[in-house]
């Protein structure tokens, strides 16, 4: 038997508890994606939020991008809770 032949790859290999693993993987995307949906905005989404409101070339502590794409999203989806997570999904 050659060397070639004994080594698998890695698609090739048992993973043992596929179903497992991929059931528990399934249940964290969905807790995740429910916790986006339904939790109210937390202090720093607010702030950012807010600054997305009152564009700026810089603030406080922090730089402008996430300000700026904040208000983008706002003019383009209204204000929501989607909208104010979108940019979360779409990083």
């Amino acid at each position: 038997m050659s060397a070639e032949s004994s080594v698998l790859n890695a698609a090739d290999r048992p993973v043992p508890h596929r179903r497992l693993l991929q059931a528990i993987i399934a249940a964290f995307i969905a807790l995740k994606l429910i916790y986006i949906f339904t939790a109210g905005p937390i202090a720093d989404e607010a702030y950012y939020w807010m600054w997305g409101q009152h564009p700026g070339l810089s603030y406080y502590d922090h730089p402008p991008f996430q300000a700026w794409m904040l208000g983008l999203v706002d003019l383009v989806l209204g204000r929501s809770l989607f909208a104010l997570r979108i940019l979360t999904l779409v990083t």
